[in-house]
């Protein structure tokens, strides 16, 4: 599936997130993203949003659990730490991890400047497509950005 840049402009102020999205990227609330790579063989693409990589501001450190793993729909699958604080990491969907990313776990950089792409962090075969429809999509998510900040 062909990744974009999209920008996204929040109308009541000057912020602009730049998401980094297919037409199928859906967010959580707590800032990680899905993108279904393979609907046919529902898989999909887990990672964090820019904001949550801009907001930690340095990755030092992710924890990932195995190849194999079940993750399930808001439940914790992962820590991510920055020198100053540790983050818990949500299965934006269910299903069983079929790839981790060890070239973002290996070098933490590529979360840190490539998060909705190369600094993607798992790959799961998706037990329910439709738990995706209970996710925000990329304007709804930037909305949900902007009123953080406030």
């Amino acid at each position: 599936m062909l990744s974009f840049v999209r920008t996204v402009v929040c109308p009541r102020s000057a912020v602009t997130l730049r998401l980094f999205s297919s037409s199928a990227s859906r967010y959580t609330k707590s800032d990680e993203w899905i993108r279904v790579d393979d609907a046919a063989k529902k898989l999909a693409t887990v990672g964090i949003s820019k904001f949550a990589s801009d907001t930690l501001n340095g990755v030092a450190n992710v924890d990932l659990p195995a190849v194999g793993t079940k993750v399930s729909q808001g439940k914790e699958f992962g820590v991510i730490e920055n020198v100053k604080t540790t983050a818990s990491l949500y299965a934006p969907a269910s299903g069983k991890i079929v790839a981790i990313n060890k070239a973002a776990v290996d070098d933490n950089s590529l979360i840190d400047t490539a998060p909705e792409t190369e600094g993607w962090l798992i790959q799961i075969q998706l037990d329910n497509e439709k738990e995706l429809e209970s996710l925000l999509d990329a304007k709804a998510y930037a909305k949900a950005v902007e009123d953080k900040k406030h």
